[in-house]
């Protein structure tokens, strides 16, 4: 059990770490005034979706703990 926690944190701490690397780049070109920001405009919704989902996940699994304790 322990083996599988240590994998699910080093996923999640990957998937993160992408995610904010990509929103920096995209943030960067929108700031520099690229002519064409739709990738970037959708790789920063992109994140936002999948950070929304993971907290939402988050919240779920820590208010079933706390009804089963």
């Amino acid at each position: 059990m322990k083996e599988r926690d240590n994998i699910k944190t080093i996923v999640l701490t990957a998937v993160v770490v992408l995610l904010l690397a990509l929103d920096w780049a995209a943030l960067h070109d929108i700031l520099k005034g690229e002519p064409d920001l739709c990738l970037e405009y959708a790789i920063v919704m992109f994140s936002m979706i999948v950070f929304g989902v993971m907290i939402f996940i988050t919240l779920k699994r820590k208010n079933k703990r706390a009804n089963i304790a």
